[in-house]
């Protein structure tokens, strides 16, 4: 089958999942079937044709999300099945995974204190919160973006199971 021409208009490809922002400031999440067709993230729901020529017309924006190849799709799911549930990138490029969704700061998303190694960020009483991976792992993941990743639901939307 040939790729839709709606791939063009909307710069996205065929069942990836974009989020669409109104002018009203909300947002839902879409994606383009293997028909050209636009529907609700997850359903057969087909937006209508208001939502369709916003899109077009550009009173509706399109954000892509993160998307990541295979294996760092499967690196992914393997930190989920850890209890790893987060994933930020901090000013200064360092890549840290959390257990807990982290908040972000001025400059980084570590609001604990790292060990002496450096690799890790611990209480007081020495539970592990976080852990730093090597920085060129997740190029997609950037400090300039506004929320930690969520693996849990990117692994959902790339279709992957996530028990």
């Amino acid at each position: 089958m040939t790729r839709p021409k709606i791939c063009d208009i909307t710069g996205t490809e065929v069942g990836e999942v974009f989020a669409v922002r109104k002018a009203d400031g909300g947002t839902y999440d879409a994606e383009v079937t293997e028909y050209g067709y636009i529907a609700f993230a997850g359903t057969h729901e087909l937006l209508g044709g208001d939502y369709v020529c916003d899109i077009y017309n550009g009173k509706a924006t399109i954000e892509r999300k993160p998307r990541f190849r295979a294996y760092e799709l499967y690196t992914l799911q393997l930190l989920w099945e850890y209890g790893i549930q987060w994933a930020a990138r901090d000013g200064d490029g360092a890549l840290w995974v959390y257990y807990d969704r982290p908040c972000k700061g001025a400059k980084d998303y570590r609001v604990l204190v790292c060990d002496a190694s450096g690799i890790k960020v611990t209480s007081a009483d020495g539970d592990v919160f976080a852990y730093a991976l090597p920085h060129f792992l997740f190029p997609r993941i950037r400090w300039t973006d506004t929320e930690p990743l969520d693996i849990a639901a990117t692994l959902r939307a790339a279709r992957m199971e996530v028990e």
